[in-house]
C-alpha cells in the first residue's frame, strides 16, 4: 500500500540541527574518492576493501544535478577477490551506547542499477571493531536484502506487522528505519505523522518513492538478536555469483537522527503552529496597511 506523504520524513529530516548524529552528502569529498579500510574514508564510510567511489552528476544524475553521491559496486570500485565471495561491505561504525540510548532514525537516498543473484544487503551489524561489522546470524541485529524490486529478509529478521514493499529498479527512493535498543517499548512519531509504538528490538521500515512523493505502509519488523556489547555499524554488503555480476547501488543524504518522544514531538509542533499563528497575523496585519 503506497500513502500519500508530503509530510514524509519532515520528522526526522526536518528535526536534523537539534537531533543529528552522523550525516553526510558526499559534497565534501572529491569526486572518484573510494572507500578504503584503513586509514582513509570517505564521509565516515569505510570498507574491508574500495567498494565504492563518489561520483557526481555528470557521470549518471540518480538524485539531480549537481549533486554528488556514492556508487557501491561496479565499475571504478576494485573487484571482488573471488567468485561466491561477500567481500563488499561499507559502514559507519560507533560505540554501542552511542545509538542505544534512544529511538534511532537511520535514512539514506537509494537507486539501484543493474542487480545481481544476490541484490544489495542493507542493515546493522555489531561486532568488537566497528569498521569491520557483520550481519549474519551471530551478529547482525536486523538486515534487509534489495534486488531487482524486490525486499527481503536478512538474518534475525522477521516481519511483526506489514507487508514488505515492491520498488522499481532504477527509481529513486529514500530508505528509511527506526531502530528500538532501549530496553523498553517507545512511542515514536513515525514518517506518515502517526504515532507508532515499537517494542523493544523492533525496527520501523519504510521506503518513499522521491519522485512522486509517496510512502509505503509502516512495516514493523523483529529481531532475534541480543544486545550489542561492543559496537554497531550500519553495513551496505553485496555479493556476487561471478566477478562479471556485480550489482550496483547509488547511495546519497544519509543521516542518524534522533527520533523524539511524543513530548518532545509535542512541544516541537506547538512551536511550529505559534511560527504559523504568527506569520498569519503579520500577513493580515500587513494586508490591512
Amino acid at each position: 500500500m503506497i500513502i500519500c506523504s508530503s509530510f514524509a520524513l519532515l520528522l526526522p529530516l526536518g528535526l536534523a540541527g537539534q537531533s543529528q548524529i552522523f550525516a553526510t552528502d558526499f559534497e565534501s569529498d572529491f569526486v572518484g574518492a573510494t572507500t578504503a579500510a584503513n586509514p582513509s574514508d570517505v564521509a565516515g564510510f569505510r570498507g574491508n576493501f574500495p567498494a565504492a567511489i563518489v561520483r557526481d552528476s555528470s557521470d549518471v544524475a540518480p538524485f539531480g544535478p549537481n549533486n554528488q553521491y556514492l556508487q557501491f559496486g561496479g565499475d571504478g570500485v576494485s573487484l571482488f577477490d573471488g567468485t561466491n565471495y561477500s567481500a563488499r561491505a561499507i559502514v559507519t561504525g560507533a560505540p554501542s551506547s552511542a545509538y542505544l540510548d534512544t529511538v534511532l532514525g537511520i535514512s539514506f537516498k537509494f537507486h539501484e542499477t543493474t542487480p545481481n543473484s544476490w541484490g544489495t544487503h542493507i542493515g546493522v551489524g555489531t561486532g568488537e571493531n566497528p569498521w569491520n561489522p557483520e550481519l549474519n546470524a551471530g551478529a547482525g541485529m536486523f538486515a534487509l536484502s534489495f534486488r531487482d524490486g524486490d525486499v527481503t529478509l536478512g538474518a534475525n529478521t522477521g516481519v511483526a506487522s506489514g507487508n514488505l514493499p515492491a520498488y522499481s529498479k532504477g527509481q529513486n527512493y529514500e530508505i528509511i528505519y527506526y531502530m528500538n535498543w532501549t530496553g523498553a517499548a517507545e512511542t515514536v512519531p513515525a514518517p506518515d505523522g502517526s504515532m507508532l509504538t515499537l517494542d523493544n528490538k523492533q525496527i520501523g521500515f519504510w521506503m518513499r518513492d522521491l519522485d512522486s512523493d509517496t510512502l509505503t505502509g509502516t512495516v514493523v519488523l523483529n529481531s532475534s538478536f541480543g544486545d550489542p556489547s561492543d559496537s554497531i555499524s550500519l553495513v551496505f554488503r553485496n555479493f556476487n555469483s561471478t566477478l562479471a555480476n556485480q550489482n550496483v547501488v547509488y547511495i546519497d543524504d544519509l543521516a542518524f537522527t534522533v527520533i523524539p518522544e511524543p513530548s518532545t514531538y509535542a512541544a516541537l509542533l506547538g512551536l511550529g503552529v505559534l511560527a504559523l499563528a504568527l506569520a498569519r497575523r503579520r500577513a493580515r496585519a500587513r494586508g490591512s496597511e
